[in-house]
C-alpha cells in the first residue's frame, strides 16, 4: 500500500497565560508608604498638597464634581483622572474618597486595574485582562488601609488619643485603652472619642472606628441585645 502523500496537520493548542495575581503587601509597608506622602496644613493632613507631590510625569488630573452621584469618588487610569463627588457628601467623606484614590496611585494599582468607583463601604474595581478576579478585594483593601493611615498617621493618632484620655477623663483600668460593652456610660464615652477624632482629623466616623481597631485601642465586649417574645408580641400583635 502507498503511503499518504500529505501528513495530517496537528491542531496547535492555544497556550493560556496564567492569571496575574495582585502582589500581597504587608500592612506595615502600606503604612510606611502613606507616611512618605503626608503633608500638613493647619495641623491636618492636606490632601491637595499630597496630590501635588505625586509624580508630575504621571500627568494626573483631579476633579471635584458637584454632579449628583451615589459614588464618593472614582479613578480612571485610561485618562489619568481622579474624581471626587462633593454634592451631599461631608468633608470627611470627600477626604476619604481622595485619600483612597491617591492610595490606588501610590500603590501602583494602575498596573492591574483599568478603573475604580469608590463608595463609603466598598469599591467597585475594573481589572485589566488576565488579572486574577480575586485581586479586586486585595486592591480595595490596600487603598482603603492606605487612606486610613494617610488621614490619621499613627503617631499623631496615638498622641491625640492620649490628649483625649486627659480631656475626657478616662483611663485604661486593665480592660484595654477603650472598653466598650452594653453599659450606656461606656457607649457614650466611645461615641465622644470617635466624634472628637472625626472632627480633629477630618475623617468619617467609620474610618475613625477602623483606625481605632487597627491600632488595638478597643476592647469590644458588647453582647447582642436579646429580644423577648413578650416584646415581639407588643410590636406585632
Amino acid at each position: 500500500m502507498k503511503k499518504q502523500a500529505g501528513k495530517s496537520k496537528k491542531k496547535k493548542k492555544k497556550l493560556i497565560s496564567p492569571a496575574i495575581a495582585i502582589p500581597f503587601v504587608e500592612s506595615e509597608l502600606i503604612e510606611n508608604a502613606s507616611y512618605k506622602c503626608v503633608r500638613f496644613k493647619d495641623e491636618r493632613v492636606c490632601l491637595d498638597e499630597v496630590f501635588k507631590k505625586l509624580d508630575p510625569e504621571l500627568g494626573l488630573k483631579l476633579i471635584y464634581s458637584e454632579a449628583p452621584s451615589t459614588e464618593i469618588g472614582s479613578i480612571d487610569f485610561s485618562n489619568l483622572t481622579l474624581t471626587v463627588f462633593t454634592l451631599g457628601k461631608s468633608i470627611g467623606v470627600q477626604r476619604f474618597a481622595l485619600a483612597c484614590l491617591i492610595g490606588h496611585v501610590v500603590m501602583g494599582h494602575g498596573s492591574y486595574m483599568k478603573s475604580a468607583v469608590c463608595h463609603e463601604q466598598h469599591t467597585d474595581v475594573i481589572l485589566k485582562p488576565r488579572v486574577s478576579v480575586g485581586g479586586s478585594a486585595d486592591i480595595e483593601w490596600q487603598a482603603r488601609f492606605f487612606a486610613c493611615c494617610l488621614l490619621m498617621p499613627r503617631q499623631m493618632f496615638n498622641g491625640y488619643f492620649i490628649h483625649l484620655q486627659e480631656e475626657l477623663n478616662f483611663k485604661n483600668r486593665g480592660h484595654g485603652p477603650i472598653y466598650l460593652d452594653n453599659q450606656p456610660c461606656n457607649q457614650l464615652l466611645y461615641s465622644e472619642i470617635v466624634n472628637e477624632m472625626r472632627i480633629f482629623f477630618g475623617a468619617p466616623k467609620f474610618l475613625v472606628e477602623s483606625r481605632i481597631r487597627s491600632l488595638n485601642l478597643l476592647v469590644d465586649a458588647r453582647r447582642p441585645v436579646r429580644v423577648t417574645e413578650a416584646a415581639i408580641n407588643q410590636l406585632f400583635f
